[in-house]
């Protein structure tokens, strides 16, 4: 199947590029939607340095076919455990953060919608005769007293477990009203708990929020500043399931998935040995601090100290690297393919697929070709934080294709 998708991109511009000692073709072109926003809406979860759902679409359509089992061991928001659930694959998913598991498994057991909303509208209804709460300095510069009163109520309310429930179980509806909640606790408009902010994908620290409100002269403790949190969840839901459909549910319900907190090292622990396709990002380095990115999320999720490893040196990425290619492999299916999605770093000067092709051929795996889509980027960052398109940050999505035997 890998040989006939390769021969389908033919029509790309093809060169060849020297990975761990082995010439593989190498195709640019542009493979996958350059849209925003393109796809399901179940998928509009905010996550830094996620990508769209188009990407793992592209492979999933292209090298496996319905009811093939589809794994990502760094699952971030899940993109390609929903799009793969959504184009009748069955799935895995793991990842090591809990913010990860907390975002990704509702979406693939969906709950009645009205069973949310009733929720909600009780929950507005409790709200008003809550009594202010004063948020303590890490988070008095974004929440108004009565905003953060409605949080810390809710934190106590939906304090369950992350392991992934049997279908329609009771807790589904409080799972996914959590979920919503989570990518709206902070935000850039009144559609967020907070102030205003950055984007719900970007972290800031408290003595950041403090510049912001200086400059903007707002204030967290004016009355305008307060909000109804139970409405803010309703309207997100509303937003997530507004292309949701009973033949989606059917698609997901046939998913059989199966998610799990580990880091990808030990996913071949985790689930059985029949994996048709990865499709997968891992950390690029340090370039992302995922802890500080979603900090409010894991106050309220109550995850404690730090989870998501970081990397600063090549030699340090390519060994954990090595060790998690070694358990996915196991996972993988003899005529198997893995899509690894790396880009480049340190301001364009280190490509990760040379790196990743080392890791690849420790772990005992074959390089088979190289994907460079080319895309004109709109960074969450450029609006946020200044930073140009295609020139700081990562700028290039660079697909490996992985295999364990040579063809």
């Amino acid at each position: 199947m890998l040989t006939d998708f390769l021969l389908g991109l033919r029509a790309s511009w093809v060169t060849e590029v020297t990975l761990a000692d082995r010439v593989v073709p190498c195709f640019t072109g542009s493979f996958w939607s350059q849209t925003q926003r393109d796809g399901h809406s179940l998928h509009e979860t905010p996550y830094r340095a996620c990508f769209k759902p188009s990407l793992p679409r592209f492979f999933i359509n292209g090298l496996t076919k319905p009811g093939q089992r589809v794994l990502d061991p760094f699952m971030g928001r899940g993109t390609t455990v929903l799009e793969a659930a959504l184009c009748e694959r069955k799935v895995y998913g793991a990842d090591i953060s809990p913010v990860s598991i907390a975002l990704a498994m509702p979406r693939l057991d969906v709950p009645d919608r009205q069973a949310i909303d009733r929720w909600c509208a009780e929950f507005s209804v409790r709200a008003v005769k809550l009594r202010d709460r004063k948020p303590p300095p890490e988070h008095a510069p974004f929440f108004h007293p009565h905003t953060y009163a409605q949080l810390l109520k809710l934190r106590e309310e939906m304090h369950v477990t992350n392991s992934f429930p049997k279908r329609w179980r009771s807790d589904c509806p409080l799972r996914f009203a959590r979920m919503a909640l989570l990518t709206r606790l902070h935000g850039h408009s009144v559609g967020f708990c907070s102030v205003r902010s950055m984007p719900p994908n970007i972290g800031i620290a408290a003595d950041r929020q403090r510049v912001l409100n200086k400059r903007a002269k707002v204030n967290p403790l004016h009355a305008r500043n307060s909000r109804d949190v139970g409405a803010i969840i309703r309207s997100k839901v509303k937003s997530l399931l507004r292309d949701f459909t009973h033949d989606d549910a059917r698609r997901i319900e046939k998913a059989d998935a199966s998610i799990h907190q580990a880091p990808a090292s030990g996913v071949a622990d985790r689930v059985k040995h029949d994996v048709s396709l990865v499709v997968t990002s891992p950390p690029f380095l340090d370039t992302t601090n995922y802890e500080h990115d979603h900090e409010l999320r894991r106050w309220f999720l109550r995850c404690g100290g730090s989870s998501v490893p970081s990397f600063s040196s090549i030699p340090e990425w390519r060994d954990a690297m090595t060790q998690a290619l070694r358990s996915i492999a196991q996972c993988l299916k003899r005529n198997g393919v893995i899509a690894w999605e790396v880009g480049e770093v340190r301001k364009g000067s280190i490509d990760l697929e040379h790196a990743s092709a080392e890791a690849a051929k420790a772990a005992g795996l074959v390089p088979r070709a190289l994907l460079l889509h080319e895309a004109r980027f709109t960074k969450t960052a450029h609006a946020a934080l200044g930073v140009e398109n295609n020139t700081a940050g990562t700028n290039t999505q660079r697909v490996l294709l992985l295999t364990k035997e040579k063809p």
